[in-house]
């Protein structure tokens, strides 16, 4: 049922915001494809061990950037789920890639 594979999103999200380990950003600042700059954001925010990235489709050059690191998980926004969130030590969005914003659809 819906409601529950949403209460369970809710849930998983609400445990990581608890353990403070969820980074929202203005914007990921990765202009070309560069997977160095993609650990340079990684480690300017200061995640570390496995990490949720949550991104839009029109976020390329994001996705890019970040595919090859094996610690990295890359979600679409409509993907998001409850299993990935718990999977991962870090849940990491961008302002367009947050639930409930306009551009994430």
């Amino acid at each position: 049922p819906r409601k529950m594979i949403r209460l369970a999103l809710a849930s998983a999200l609400s445990d990581r915001l608890n353990e403070q380990r969820v980074v929202v950003l203005d914007s990921w600042g990765i202009t070309t494809p560069n997977t160095k700059s993609a650990i340079k954001v990684l480690d300017a925010i200061g995640v570390s061990g496995k990490v949720l990235i949550d991104v839009t489709p029109n976020e390329e050059a994001t996705i890019k950037s970040f595919r090859n690191l094996p610690e990295v998980q890359l979600i679409l926004v409509g993907e998001l789920n409850a299993y990935d969130v718990l999977c991962n030590d870090w849940i990491v969005f961008s302002k367009d890639s947050l639930p409930g914003s306009k551009d994430a659809k």
